[in-house]
């Protein structure tokens, strides 16, 4: 057999000294010797993977701190990013005892995570947690909230439209903000939020990161079905809205109790502007940049009043489609070439001689 270096990071140190004392007395390797090396060394490894080892535990309970039995429990990865995207990594159920245990294998404690807990009638998560430096073992609580009924429950804070240029069309995104300040989780099925859009608005499509909220589209609103845990939540999602002229105003049925308006587009496009004949004044307008990814947008924020129930949106320097752009081209271009065949054809007469 080699040399034995202590340096060597597969190798505990204390299995490394052991071995050395086991040469300093026996002089040479023997048949004995070799085999507890052996023994040694899977036992090293063995304990070097128990200690990579990581484990999430926790327990359920009903709102009266009750175990609850049977509850699906999801291990949810969040990876940080320009654009964070979490993932389901690992599911089970609550025990009798409430009791549920993850195993995180080495390439994944790094990462960051959140527990998520669902019945037919509630659910709710916990906050986004990481391993620390040198801990193996995390445990979690989480309680199921009981239900309220009722859109009295949440309280909606901000509306925030983004604005970008497609071909012909503006897409629309717009997010929600709004609280459910209640300890239980609030069911609003029989009482849907209502959302108006433009009639002549197209592909709509809602953000949903689970189930929780569904969307019907009508004619010219929206009925949004929410069943909103607590804490802070938003709503969000797009529509495409055909446009063949260069300005565009945009009227924004604003929803019940929202304290702010904000308006963002990338910077160097579209011109955005609050309309001033909706009883804006510039005083209660906050304007600044932000960044999403690698892009740079204009924000435009405005304080509401209480009796504000519209606000337009004046949109300028919409980009010409290449239709709008190739039908004019096209004319021109035919007048051209009728000219200058009337030209060539009168040019190619021969002149009359009247002596």
């Amino acid at each position: 057999m080699g040399s034995l270096n202590e340096a060597d990071p597969c190798i505990p140190y204390f299995v490394i000294r052991i071995l050395v004392q086991m040469k300093k007395n026996s002089g040479q390797w023997s048949l004995f010797g070799r085999i507890s090396i052996l023994l040694l060394i899977i036992l090293s490894h063995g304990f070097a993977h128990a200690a990579e080892t990581h484990k999430i535990q926790g327990t359920v309970l009903t709102d009266q701190q009750k175990p609850a039995a049977g509850v699906v429990v999801v291990l949810m990865k969040i990876v940080m990013q320009d654009q964070p995207t979490i993932s389901p990594l690992k599911i089970e159920q609550s025990d009798e005892q409430g009791r549920f245990e993850f195993i995180i294998e080495p390439a994944e404690a790094g990462s960051f995570f959140r527990i998520e807990i669902k019945t037919e009638k509630s659910a709710t998560s916990s906050e986004p947690f990481k391993f620390k430096t040198g801990q193996f073992v995390k445990s979690v609580q989480l309680i199921l909230p009981t239900f309220k009924e009722g859109l009295a429950n949440l309280d909606f804070s901000r509306d925030i439209l983004v604005f970008e240029a497609l071909e012909a069309a503006l897409r629309i995104t717009e997010i929600i903000r709004f609280t459910n300040k209640s300890n239980a989780m609030v069911n609003i099925d029989s009482e849907p939020f209502i959302r108006r859009i433009p009639t002549e608005a197209q592909n709509f499509q809602l953000f949903k990161g689970d189930n929780r909220f569904t969307a019907t589209r009508e004619t010219d609103r929206i009925l949004f079905k929410l069943l909103v845990p607590p804490g802070d939540n938003q709503l969000y999602f797009s529509y495409d809205l055909p446009v063949n002229k260069r300005s565009f105003a945009f009227l924004n049925h604003l929803p019940s109790q929202i304290e702010e308006m904000e308006i963002i587009v990338p910077v160097n496009t579209l011109d955005l502007s609050f309309d001033k004949h909706s009883k804006v004044s510039s005083a209660r307008i906050i304007r600044q940049m932000k960044r999403f990814g690698n892009k740079q947008y204009d924000s435009q924020i405005l304080m509401l009043e209480d009796d504000q129930k519209e606000i337009t949106v004046v949109i300028k320097n919409i980009p010409i489609s290449r239709e709008q752009f190739y039908y004019p081209a096209i004319i021109l271009a035919a007048l051209l070439f009728f000219g200058l065949s009337f030209f060539l054809i009168r040019r190619a007469q021969p002149v009359s001689n009247n002596s």
